[in-house]
C-alpha cells in the first residue's frame, strides 16, 4: 500500500524536459500575469472597502452621539468616546 502511494506521488517525466532558464522565464511570466490581474481586481474592490470603512465610521459617530444624548437626558455622565476598533 505504501509503495503504491509513493509511486503515485512521483511525477512522470515530461516528454520535453525544459532547461532551467525556460522554467524560470515561464514562472516569472505567470507570476507577473497574476500580479497584474490582482492589481486590476483591487481597483474594483477598493471602492467597496472604502464605502464599508466610511459607513462604519459614520455608524460609530452616530452611536457616540446617541450615547451622549441619552446620558445627558438621564443625568448620567458619559465618559469619553468609543474607539473605531471596538465595533
Amino acid at each position: 500500500m505504501l509503495v503504491r502511494l509513493v509511486q503515485a506521488v512521483q511525477q512522470a517525466p515530461t516528454a520535453l524536459p525544459l532547461p532551467e532558464w525556460e522554467r524560470t522565464l515561464i514562472s516569472a511570466a505567470v507570476g507577473a500575469f497574476f500580479a497584474i490581474i490582482g492589481n486590476i481586481a483591487m481597483e474594483f474592490v477598493k471602492p467597496y472597502l472604502m464605502k464599508r470603512t466610511i459607513a462604519h465610521q459614520l455608524w460609530v459617530e452616530f452611536e457616540d452621539t446617541q450615547y451622549k444624548t441619552l446620558s445627558a437626558a438621564s443625568g448620567v455622565a458619559y465618559k469619553g468616546t468609543r474607539h473605531l476598533s471596538r465595533s
